[in-house]
């Protein structure tokens, strides 16, 4: 995985503090469009039919924070994979299903 860019996400008065990639991330872009036609294949219908963005959310700071292009990117090879369902608004997130990924 690669970040390479600090960026305030969304709207309203809960604004998360991310790291993201300014060009897209492809590969996690891959993996998500798998996992949700495999989920379509079970009678699971993905929650949201919009256009993703790969991110690590950092912290949620309340305020827009400038977008700050890192140094260095930020890169680190996934071992392992977890889906979770994360109950909005909750604070709650459920760990459904985990896989340790190949090399």
């Amino acid at each position: 995985m690669t970040f390479d860019r600090a960026v305030s996400f969304g709207n309203g008065d809960n604004r998360p503090l991310v790291l993201w990639k300014s060009n897209g991330n492809a590969e996690l872009k891959a993996i998500y469009e798998e996992l949700a036609g495999s989920m379509r294949l079970t009678g699971i219908m993905p929650a949201k039919q919009k256009p993703i963005e790969p991110h690590m959310t950092l912290l949620y700071r309340g305020r827009v924070v400038p977008d700050i292009m890192l140094e260095e990117p930020v890169i680190w090879t996934a071992k392992d994979f977890v889906l979770i369902n994360s109950l909005q608004g909750q604070s709650i997130h459920e760990h459904l299903c985990y896989w340790t990924l190949r090399d």
